[in-house]
């Protein structure tokens, strides 16, 4: 089936399908040392990197960032917000007494290689809990504590706690305690997540939303108020520094004025404003921040940052780590987690070894799944690695596609990455441009992964014309479906055989939730290769077909009246709705669905005049550029996305053929406990909720459920388009037609003439 120009909205809309586009960032430092990145990047002209630049690498820098690991000490599982203090890593943790057969609150200290542990067990009050904890000077430590009040049951009285802080000397004997029912009484909801001193002893408990600022004794001075607190830290000369949210969502970064006692300087954040962390400077710099895949330091002289290495090149997935502590000159520490746990990692800057091959993938937004894919071929192929290019870098509060307007202006330069993840760019046109390789020839000639391999539909849905121009390691299905007593056993619609049923059903909506533009946005973008031929740039917006999705859209209401919201489930079943979206990404999604409308259910597909009008959507989408000088290299990494042994877990439907029929087997497998009489009874395998309905247990999936899941993965042959230049023609136009200003006739013109113009000059 032909695929045409695409260009997906933010994953909200997918999964919705009604949900507002949304955008995120990601971002950069504003200065970037070639000589300090993670990794020496030595690709091809093509797509080699230095430091978060397209185009050929310079030479291998002498020194360059390395990290090394260490195991956490023998029975300690995870560090809770761990600090470096006088040269050991301290935390708050949980330690197993096997005596007990119980865990105990404790605080540990370190070396950095693991070794040296030095334990000092809590109190096992019954009821107290352990939320915070700060090292202090004399070898003891500050705890923030919620004490539960304890039912004559033994339960929990939720309704009844208080706060406070515990001060331990350096054997663990409490000697001061602090009430905080000062703090918690005008929250509505109190949890000391954090807390740190400032040079001078102040103590500054960060509660969400809430700073409360206390003397070296724990006295009250002041509270600030924000709109939550994600990093604190303390800067090189002993001022404490704020992360947290400001107006419109974005991130502000402000030290505390104790004599103001309100928010004091600001700084400007690196790139575009997104701040996952902070830390206490070291080496001149004021402080660090890790922002994204960089980690910078701020230079208080040049008022800039300095990019001091990107995690992805460390062979660390950033999304997954929750502080970078700076422990001594040009050296740092982290806690990350591997398959088998949490472990130390130090990062420090060494003479440069051999360097691999380093090959460029081009995104326009990195997910934890592709940096965790990449990172996993980095550390096992003994000549490649990837290095990650996120062009949401360059997206601007005020443009979100300037990340896009750069990667296509990079690649109209020459400066074309090994690899490009296209769930958000225009395949069709990056292929008639000769920018994309033709993946067929590619899998045909691989020993080991075939076709055969692969699902049919995802292949056919992602083919162009004939030729595979990209590969997805997993799929989720949109379609639409409705009641069996409206749609009888219909597996397929046209627009006019929706026409027909909006007009039997007035007043109904015709797709449950979906507003007029919504709703055309939605029918259009699932239903795109009706209306233009990928091959010769041909469309059809004049058409009847297209002026029939314009009258269902006009069914629909103006807008939706969220303060009274029916969900869609409800909306079939009372009658107010003919039509609803339906993503499925596995056989649970059916099974719910199965029970919600109690068997009687049909899915039809979006609107289209043959198939079945379910189509495919990608989150991971990868190209290879026709450019590459390493297209042996780009290769092994696309194909270690495909092969039944990768790891790529994210949510959806394996393309790989065995993994897939795993997927299957693991739904229909049954779960059993043993009753109080012996006999072995089914249990549920999970437990869904619902929209205000009752919950729902979800049992191994019947034999029907599977045969009716397999068909509809059976069925797809095409996947989604989202062009925003061309479905912003199309609402934008049609809006005279929703106010009764012009025809459908006359609102189909006009778009087709603006749309003819818009493809002939992206082709």
């Amino acid at each position: 089936m032909k695929t045409i120009l695409k260009r997906l909205c933010a994953a909200a809309l997918i999964l919705s399908l009604f949900a507002s586009l949304a955008a995120c960032s990601a971002p950069s430092s504003s200065a970037q040392n070639a000589s300090q990145s993670g990794a020496a990047s030595t690709g091809s002209a093509a797509g080699g990197t230095t430091a978060g630049g397209t185009g050929t690498s310079g030479e291998t820098p002498a020194m360059v960032f390395q990290a090394t690991y260490a195991a956490l000490p023998e029975g300690i599982d995870y560090l809770n917000r761990p600090q470096v203090y006088d040269g050991r890593i301290w935390s708050l943790t949980s330690i197993y007494e096997e005596e007990g057969d119980a865990y105990l609150s404790a605080a540990v200290s370190f070396l950095p290689d693991g070794t040296d542990l030095k334990t000092t067990l809590l109190s096992v009050e019954d009821g107290v809990s352990y939320t915070a904890a700060l090292p202090t000077s004399d070898g003891g430590f500050w705890a923030a504590v919620t004490v539960y009040e304890v039912n004559a049951d033994g339960e929990y009285n939720y309704d009844r706690m208080s706060y406070e802080l515990r001060r331990f000397d350096a054997d663990g004997t409490q000697t001061a305690s602090v009430d905080l029912s000062f703090a918690a009484e005008n929250s509505d909801w109190f949890y000391v997540d954090r807390f740190l001193a400032d040079a001078d002893g102040r103590l500054y408990l960060i509660c969400n939303d809430n700073v409360h600022v206390l003397d070296p004794d724990g006295a009250p001075l002041f509270t600030l108020t924000c709109d939550y607190v994600s990093s604190a830290a303390v800067t090189a000369d002993g001022r404490v520094l704020l992360g947290y949210y400001g107006g419109r969502g974005s991130y502000v970064l402000s030290e505390v004025d104790i004599d103001k006692k309100d928010f004091g300087k600001s700084y400007e954040l690196p790139g575009n404003g997104n701040l996952n962390g902070l830390a206490g400077g070291t080496d001149g710099y004021l402080f660090y921040v890790t922002s994204d895949d960089a980690f910078c330091g701020y230079n208080a002289e040049t008022q800039s940052y300095d990019e001091l290495f990107r995690f992805l090149r460390l062979d660390l997935n950033s999304d997954g780590l929750d502080s970078v502590l700076p422990l001594g000159s040009r050296t740092f520490l982290t806690a990350c987690y591997e398959d088998d746990g949490q472990q130390l990692c130090t990062i420090r800057e060494q003479p440069a070894s051999a360097q691999k091959t380093t090959l460029t993938l081009a995104c326009l937004y990195s997910n934890y799944e592709l940096k965790s894919q990449i990172i996993r071929f980095n550390k096992t192929n003994p000549d490649y690695r990837i290095d990650i290019l996120d062009y949401s870098q360059y997206n601007t509060d005020g443009d979100y596609e300037a990340g896009l307007s750069k990667l296509s202006a990079d690649i109209t330069a020459g400066n074309v990455p090994d690899l490009i993840e296209l769930s958000q760019l225009p395949v069709a046109t990056y292929a008639a441009r000769g920018i994309l390789a033709d993946l067929g020839p590619l899998l045909d000639a691989d020993t080991e992964l075939s076709r055969d391999d692969l699902l049919p539909g995802a292949l056919q849905a992602l083919s162009i014309d004939g030729k595979l121009w990209s590969l997805a390691p997993q799929m989720t299905l949109m379609t639409l479906y409705g009641l069996r007593p409206v749609l009888g056993d219909r597996t397929s619609l046209t627009a006019q055989d929706i026409a027909a049923l909006v007009r039997e059903h007035p007043g109904v909506m015709p797709v449950a939730n979906g507003t007029q533009e919504s709703l055309l946005l939605i029918l259009t973008m699932f239903t795109l290769d009706e209306f233009i031929d990928t091959e010769t740039g041909e469309c059809r917006f004049d058409s009847d077909e297209f002026r029939t999705l314009l009258g269902i859209a006009a069914a629909a209401p103006a807008e939706l009246d969220y303060e009274n919201y029916i969900d869609d489930d409800t909306r079939l079943q009372e009658g107010s709705a003919l039509l609803a979206t339906l993503p499925l990404s596995e056989v649970t999604d059916l099974q719910r669905l199965n029970v919600m409308m109690k068997g009687q259910y049909a899915i039809t597909g979006f609107p289209t005049q043959s198939g079945s009008g379910t189509v495919a959507s990608f989150e991971t989408q990868l190209g290879i550029s026709a450019q590459s000088a390493h297209m042996d290299g780009a290769w092994a990494f696309l194909r270690s996305l495909l092969t039944e042994d990768s790891g790529y877990h994210s949510w959806g439907i394996p393309v790989n053929r065995a993994r897939y029929e795993a997927m299957l087997e693991d739904a229909a497998e049954a779960h059993y406990y043993t009753d109080e009489n012996g006999r072995q009874v089914e249990s549920p395998k999970m437990t869904m909720s619902t929209n205000g309905g009752p919950e729902i247990d979800i049992y191994a999936a019947t034999e029907e459920e599977i045969a009716a899941f397999r068909a509809l993965v059976d069925s797809v042959d095409r996947t989604y388009t989202y062009d925003e230049k061309l479905m912003g023609i199309i609402t934008e136009e049609a809006g005279a037609f929703f106010a009764g200003q012009k025809s459908a006739a006359d609102v189909s013109a006009v778009i087709q003439s603006r749309a003819k113009i818009y493809i002939a000059e992206s082709r």
